[in-house]
């Protein structure tokens, strides 16, 4: 049996290999790229520490260490030649597949998107992807959990996890929504949605909103909707209910905004309202703080308030787009 004190000389891409295992990644694509290695060099790697009985393949495409590999001294050696996919370290060939990666790569991008723009398969992107990460010409999200999005080391644009991708997504292009609302449209917890709607409004991808009920909304500043992982092709979050969304208070409020300030009976009499039922209304849309009287005089006219201006304009643009749907 061997010694918990044994020393065991490796490269630095072998200790490197072993140590990522020891921290529990098991992975070979998580491996290579903490380990900055490629895929075909990770592989080799791994191959060889368990011909030295240090890791073993638990089940397809996963690795951890053995009794040996967790517990052994390591001496490393530097490496003989090192190698990231077959070509030495240093400026990439011309008309390389890494290099013409990197030549399409002029704005953040998902995988599918780079095979399709390079017409090779999926499979070959992630290779590439991962040698150029090993090589520090790519950047992603978090190599800890997927590479579903990458980008130039050099381009600044903010890479976004994929649930904050989704929320992006899904948020209204008119209006801001509410929380509630985005969650049923995207199907994220509630703890984990607070924590992404924090960091996209720290990123200035969106901003809070107040509500017409003093609630907080959430809506897209100009960098969130240009934002090259917004999506277009999904359905956004319905936006919150309006105080007010009938046709006659639509066409109250539009009369008042019109004439810039009116009393109730001329209101009633040019929309054919009953007087009491209009006297009804106005004191409703008075108390929801949509209309208010000019001064205290019992027959001063009405005006709309700021919030009056907001909601009516908010039911406007709701009712063009219901009209184009």
């Amino acid at each position: 049996m061997q010694s918990a004190s044994e020393k065991i000389q490796l490269t630095a891409s072998q200790a490197a290999c072993l140590h990522v295992l020891r921290d529990g990644v098991g992975s070979k694509t998580k491996i290579a790229i903490k380990a900055k290695l490629s895929l075909k060099a990770a592989t080799a790697t791994l191959r060889k520490l368990e011909r030295l009985r240090l890791v073993k393949q638990s089940v397809r495409y996963r690795w951890q260490t053995t009794r040996r590999g967790q517990s052994c001294c390591v001496e490393v050696m530097p490496d003989r030649r090192r190698r990231l996919g077959g070509a030495a370290t240093g400026k990439l060939a011309a008309g390389s597949g890494a290099g013409r990666l990197l030549d399409v790569l002029d704005r953040p991008m998902r995988s599918p998107d780079l095979a399709k723009r390079l017409g090779i398969s999926r499979a070959r992107v992630r290779q590439l992807i991962v040698m150029l990460l090993a090589r520090g010409q790519l950047r992603v999200v978090d190599d800890e959990k997927n590479l579903h999005i990458v980008a130039r080391i050099d381009d600044p644009t903010i890479l976004l996890s994929r649930d904050e991708e989704r929320i992006l997504s899904v948020l209204p292009d008119e209006c801001p929504t509410s929380a509630a609302k985005i969650r049923a449209a995207t199907r994220v917890s509630a703890e984990r949605e607070e924590a992404v709607l924090a960091s996209l409004r720290a990123n200035g991808l969106i901003e809070n909103v107040e509500g017409p009920k003093g609630n907080t909304l959430y809506g897209l500043t100009a960098a969130g909707s240009e934002h090259p992982q917004r999506k277009e092709s999904v359905v956004r979050a319905h936006p919150p209910p309006l105080k007010v969304q009938s046709d006659r208070v639509f066409a109250v409020l539009s009369h008042i905004a019109e004439k810039d300030e009116i009393r109730i009976k001329d209101v009633g009499d040019a929309l054919e309202i009953p007087y009491q039922s209009m006297n009804s209304l106005m004191q409703y849309l008075k108390r929801s703080g949509l209309v208010g009287k000019i001064d205290h005089e019992f027959k001063a006219p009405y005006i709309l308030t700021d919030e009056g201006h907001d909601t009516l304009a908010e039911m406007a643009a709701r009712r063009e787009k219901s009209s184009c749907v």
